[in-house]
């Protein structure tokens, strides 16, 4: 897929998913406050869709020649299981 066509699609999955973050995040406070517990599980579906995008920022960015290739991708998604697996790891001692 050309580095272009990416670009277009990560700008357009940022934008979607900060005006969903708002609309829905404005909508369930209550006097300008969110209680966490109540919202736990959406605010952790809200906080993986921004992961998303950092994920596919990150193999825009690791991309070359302006082409995203089969290595950005594998080369990006090995980084964040890495990631993901210490944070298990850490949580768990």
């Amino acid at each position: 897929m050309k580095n272009k066509k990416f670009s277009r699609f990560e700008n357009l999955y940022f934008f979607a998913v900060f005006a969903f973050a708002f609309i829905y995040l404005y909508s369930v406070q209550e006097n300008g406050i969110i209680d966490f517990g109540e919202q736990f599980y959406q605010l952790m579906f809200l906080g993986f869709l921004f992961f998303i995008g950092f994920v596919l920022t990150t193999i825009k960015y690791t991309a070359k020649e302006g082409k995203v290739n089969k290595k950005a991708v594998i080369i990006t998604i090995a980084f964040f299981l890495l990631f993901v697996l210490l944070r298990v790891l850490l949580s768990v001692v």
